[in-house]
Order: structure tokens, then sequence, then C-alpha cells
């Protein structure tokens, strides 16, 4: 049986209302679970397309670092390669995807209420995290 969510505070379709009542299917899980579950493919993703575009351009241009791969443009033979610059303009997507998804996830761990100890209930956990 494959597994449906809803987001919260997405409409309803009709047909999903028995799922909505709680009579078919799992229960939407927390938020704080899904947005972990999310950051964590979103990272995995950045991941995988970062080793692509290191290996892609060691093989155009040997002996480069991963360093290179920002000042790719001093590399004249990465700025004209089009499967380059497509695996890059790839990667740059995903890392745009990810500091978006950082950024809702801190605007939504401020606005939340402080628990007890006087902390909000952050859901974000990623590197820029650990430098508050």
């Amino acid at each position: 049986m494959m597994r449906r969510y809803r987001l919260p505070g997405a409409a309803t379709p009709p047909e999903d209302n028995a799922m909505a009542d709680g009579q078919d299917g799992p229960a939407p899980p927390p938020d704080h679970d899904l947005a972990r579950a999310v950051e964590a493919l979103i990272a995995e993703l950045v991941e995988h397309q970062e080793r692509r575009l290191v290996a892609l351009g060691q093989r155009l241009h040997p002996g480069l670092a991963r360093d290179d791969l920002h000042g790719f443009d001093d590399v004249p033979a990465l700025a004209r390669d089009p499967q380059f610059v497509y695996e890059d303009g790839h990667y740059a997507g995903l890392l745009g995807a990810q500091a978006a998804l950082r950024a809702l996830l801190r605007r939504r761990a401020e606005s939340s209420p402080p628990g007890p100890e006087g902390r909000r209930d952050a859901i974000f956990s990623g590197p820029d995290e650990c430098a508050r």
C-alpha cells in the first residue's frame, strides 16, 4: 500500500476525506519528522551532485580540486564544456533549494514558542546552526 501524506494547511480533496478523518491510511508524520526527512534528502542530492561535478571536472581538467568548482570560470576547459555548465547549474539549483529550506525552517523555529528552558524547538540541524 502506498502511503499518502497531506501537507499541513493543504486543502483536502473530496476523495481523500476518509484519510483526513483518520479512518483510512496512516496519520501524517509530525512536521518535525517530515522536515528532517526533506532536509536529509536535499543534503543527499547536493552531495551526490557535487561528486558528479567533481568527477566530470577532474576528467576535463586533471588535478581539479573541489574548491576550484566555485571559480570554474578561471578554468577554460570547464567554462566551455556544455555538460559541465549544465551539471553546475543543476548543482546551483540544489544549493538554492537547500538554502531556501534552511531559511524556512529557521523562520519557523524562530516563530515557535519557547520551550520550558527558554529555547525554541529548532527543526534545522545543518552546519550553519552549529555556529549559533
